[in-house]
């Protein structure tokens, strides 16, 4: 009796993992979404989520259109994107309250919320390297994401494809 207990135990500890696997970090893979990445800058944009908020990032270069990141963050976490090629970027996330972990596919949004809200920063951002007499400056940003943000720094606009 005392081995299907542990059987059942490790099996629970096994689903439990499994099924919170999703973690904070750029998501790869995804069709869409090629990375791109610039080593030679050193800047970085800082996305932070309230405790309450469960947050999907791309990062879309304007000039072709394209997404070059793609970030899952989750409640109360934060992450830094780091060495973004030069140029100008919108930013579009998806927020809600509460994530479907057991679902496998990680490149399709997995809101349990009935319409997690889908929005775009209202201004572009431009990271740029600019030459200094003691060496570079280069561009970095914070976001603060939350679902009691203030719409005023946000685009209102249907994004709903666009995920």
């Amino acid at each position: 009796m005392q081995g299907s207990h542990v059987f059942i135990l490790c099996f629970f500890l096994f689903s439990a993992c499994i099924c919170r696997s999703q973690t904070t970090g750029e998501i790869d893979g995804c069709s869409g979404c090629k990375p791109k990445v610039d080593t030679t800058i050193d800047n970085s944009l800082t996305i932070n989520t309230q405790e309450n908020t469960i947050a999907v990032v791309k990062i879309i270069e304007n000039s072709a259109n394209k997404c070059i990141r793609y970030i899952f963050v989750n409640k109360n976490e934060t992450f830094e994107v780091k060495n973004i090629p030069k140029g100008t970027y919108t930013v579009k996330f998806v927020l809600g309250t509460d994530w479907d972990f057991s679902k496998k596919n990680k490149c399709k949004l997995h809101f349990k919320d009935k319409k997690p809200l889908i929005m775009k920063l209202a201004k572009s951002l431009q990271f740029k390297k600019i030459k200094k007499s003691d060496g570079y400056e280069t561009s970095s940003f914070t976001i603060n994401l939350g679902i009691n943000f203030s719409e005023l720094n946000v685009a209102n606009q249907k994004l709903e494809d666009e995920f």
